[in-house]
Parts: structure tokens; C-alpha cells; sequence
């Protein structure tokens, strides 16, 4: 996984995410599970160690099988909190529901990065 972030202001950050993962289904059937996401953050309060934030973003889910192949369109939102070890490296935790635009499904996801 590859997260970056840019922040515009105190308050405001911009977040481009990518990942990648391979697994297998129980019947044996091999599956990629490739996404992308780029959103924004907004922080609460002034600068601190500890910050808690909201993010949204958009984005995409591809699924790649053995019998299927597809690509689905994400919204996401959430809340998180940002630990800062020095002026420019840190830490998040957060959990997002994300949306998908195609299936009309939405899930919970609970990240680190």
C-alpha cells in the first residue's frame, strides 16, 4: 500500500492511495484486488501531535478472478486521528464507510497507515 498526503493548509490535506493484495477463495479460485482512492482531510483544532480528522474521497476497486473480472466506483467518508512523530512523518488510523456507485453496497473499513 501506498499512501501519500500534501496538505494545503493546517487545516486542509489532499491523500492519493493505492493498493494492492492477492488471495484465495476456499474453492481454490485465485483473486487480485487492486484500488485506488484520493480524497480530502480536514483536521480539527490547531496543530498538535494528536489530530482528529474527516475524510472523503472517490475512487476505484478493480476484482480480478479466474471466472470475473470487474471494476466498481467508490465514495468514502470517514473519521480518523493523525499521530505526528516529526514536523513532516506520521501516523493515522481512521475508519471509513465507502460506497460503491455501482452495486449500491457499502462497507466499513478500518485502516493504519
Amino acid at each position: 500500500m501506498l499512501c501519500a498526503e500534501y496538505a494545503f493548509t493546517d487545516n486542509w490535506s489532499a491523500e492519493f492511495l493505492v493498493a494492492h493484495d492477492e488471495t484465495e477463495f476456499e474453492d481454490g479460485t485465485d483473486t487480485d484486488v487492486t484500488t485506488w482512492q484520493l480524497g480530502g482531510l480536514y483536521y480539527f483544532g490547531e496543530p498538535a501531535k494528536m489530530r482528529p480528522y474527516a475524510a472523503f474521497g472517490a475512487g476505484e476497486i478493480e476484482l480480478e478472478a479466474d471466472q470475473f473480472d470487474t471494476v466498481e466506483t467508490t465514495l468514502n467518508a470517514g473519521l480518523g486521528v493523525r499521530w505526528m512523530f516529526t514536523d513532516r512523518v506520521g501516523a493515522r488510523i481512521d475508519s471509513r464507510a465507502i460506497y460503491s456507485v455501482d452495486e449500491g453496497d457499502t462497507d466499513i473499513l478500518v485502516s493504519a497507515a
